[in-house]
């Protein structure tokens, strides 16, 4: 039997500050922020104030442009890079694995979907990126 109500995470609440909290809880632990800077230069700190920054720009404006101004002490353009090769590709790859991994059967909606990994996407709007 499945069990949809457990595996549609995005169905079961809406953003809200307890999620971010909890989640920042749960992972902000000295194993793993070590672990975060290892594989991909960023401490755990880094990676939820920047996402927190994307979101407060997502909030009002369904885009933002890739080269934010750091007003953040402890941030810099290099670690706000480091954070978009991690959670983002560009427009042209992302389709190419959205069409390889789309599939009409019995598992649709048990699929993974690489929008769950790369939830931001690079495109160019009139030459600005």
């Amino acid at each position: 039997m499945r069990i949809s109500h457990r595996q549609f995470i995005w169905q079961q609440q809406s953003l809200n500050w307890r999620w971010i909290i909890r989640y920042y809880k749960l992972f902000n632990t000295p194993p793993i922020d070590a672990l975060s800077q290892k594989s991909i230069g960023l401490t755990i700190d880094h990676i939820y104030l920047i996402g927190m920054s994307y979101l407060g720009m997502f909030l009002t404006s369904p885009f933002a442009m890739r080269q934010i101004k750091v007003e953040i002490p402890g941030l810099t353009e290099g670690h706000i890079d480091r954070f978009l090769r991690f959670t983002s590709l560009d427009l042209a790859e992302l389709r190419d694995r959205l069409r390889a991994e789309h599939a009409l059967d019995e598992g649709f909606a048990y699929r993974y979907s690489s929008l769950r990994e790369f939830p931001l996407i690079g495109i160019s709007q009139g030459g600005l990126s």
